[in-house]
């Protein structure tokens, strides 16, 4: 048995899976994941590094921009301005807590969860 250290544990843990992001869905949900991940570790209680801070927050909005950005408002209707809403609210609460506010992130997380769950479950239909 060999011992891997903290630092090797944490290499494993940024190595990214390779996705087919030919499609769509598969991007908005690999999209969805990642967006997921990084809020949960800003929202641990490790006192992250301001490098690792930072790097999370940014992952974070671009997760965002890119969901928002996805929104089909003619298609999408009832549904894609209620989805906006959400992503808009999480947005805010990153700019808070990148603004070092008290912020809980375990409710934009929650209800991104949700999201991608029901994402998820319309693309095995």
């Amino acid at each position: 048995m060999t011992f891997q250290g903290p630092h090797a544990a944490y290499m494993r843990t940024q190595q990214r899976e390779e996705h087919d992001l030919g499609d769509a869905h598969n991007l908005v949900s690999i999209t969805l994941t990642e967006f997921l991940r990084s809020l949960s570790i800003l929202n641990s209680e490790v006192d992250l590094s301001h490098e690792v801070r930072n790097r999370h927050l940014a992952r974070s909005f671009t997760a965002l921009y890119i969901l928002q950005d996805s929104l089909d408002f003619d298609k999408g209707g009832d549904i894609a301005l209620n989805l906006f809403r959400i992503y808009e609210f999480t947005r805010q609460q990153l700019l808070a807590y990148g603004r070092r506010e008290k912020v809980d992130l375990s409710v934009p997380h929650r209800a991104m969860s949700e999201i991608l769950d029901a994402w998820n479950a319309i693309g095995q239909e």
